[in-house]
Order: C-alpha cells, then structure tokens, then sequence
C-alpha cells in the first residue's frame, strides 16, 4: 500500500511540476497575461487561468457582468436605508468549477 502512495505523489508531483512548466511559459509568451499578473493579488497562475478562461474580456460590456461571469463578488442584503456585504458568491461560470471563487475565498 505504501509503494502505492509514493508512485502516485511521485506522478502527481510530475503533473505538477510539468503545469507549472506551462504556467511559466504562458505567463513569459502572452501579453494579457503578463499584464494581469502584475495586478496585485492576481500573479502567474490566476492571470492564465483568467485569460484561458476568459478568453476575450471585451465580450463583457461593464464590469458588473464579468463579475458576474466569475462569481468573485459580495452578496449584497438591503432593506431600507441599510445594506449589507457578506461572503463571496458562489455563482459564475461553471465551467471554472468557481475556482476564482475558491482562490479568492
């Protein structure tokens, strides 16, 4: 059971060390992702899965329905004059299994 373990971390830290390979290239090979990765908090492996995810940003008239798309923002609670923020929503795109929403969490 034990030589089990360690041949699938050592697969497993194959995989990873080969994506992270790919990040890097990505980041140093595409314009957009390198520009996002300068964002604070954003960095190389966001900025690609945002541009691969994305694809084109311009697709999105305002701000408000990328947010939307992504799912990284507040829920929001009024009533009256009161309005409150919690925790991040879980909607967006389902596709990206809400890992913006995971990642930012």
């Amino acid at each position: 059971m034990l030589s089990e373990d360690l041949e699938l971390f050592a697969v497993l830290n194959e995989r990873i060390f080969a994506t992270e390979g790919l990040i890097e290239k990505l980041s140093a090979q595409d314009q957009k992702v390198r520009f996002l990765a300068r964002l604070p908090g954003v960095g190389d492996f966001l900025s690609v899965l945002i541009c691969y995810e994305v694809e084109n940003i311009k697709r999105f008239s305002r701000a408000k329905k990328f947010t939307g798309y992504t799912g990284p923002v507040p829920s929001t609670y009024a009533s009256g004059n009161r309005m409150v923020h919690g925790s991040l929503t879980k909607q967006g795109n389902n596709g990206s299994d809400g890992i913006l929403v995971k990642l930012l969490s």
